[in-house]
């Protein structure tokens, strides 16, 4: 809480239970304590997963951001696509 203005958990695994929701009262809880406003949080996914985003959304992330590895060069058209089509349904 000393040192930073946002919180930038990465969560590479989708697969595995996250916490967010624990970890980001406790950071709340924390900011209280040291009388700052709460911390911007700012997920990074390892995957673009419409139902994690929607979970972070509800939890009151702010921002999240995907880190698109395609596997192939022609993959990367279709991952952005799909990530343009979330846009409207999580811009605030």
């Amino acid at each position: 809480m000393e040192y930073g203005d946002e919180w930038f958990p990465w969560f590479p695994d989708l697969t595995i239970d996250l916490h967010l929701e624990e970890d980001m009262h406790e950071l709340a809880r924390l900011c209280a304590e040291a009388g700052r406003e709460p911390a911007r949080v700012t997920v990074v996914l390892g995957a673009l997963d419409e139902a994690v985003m929607e979970r972070c959304a509800k939890a009151g992330v702010y921002r999240c951001a995907i880190a698109l590895v395609p596997r192939r060069p022609a993959d990367v058209d279709s991952l952005l696509d799909r990530g343009a089509r979330l846009v409207p349904q999580f811009s605030a």
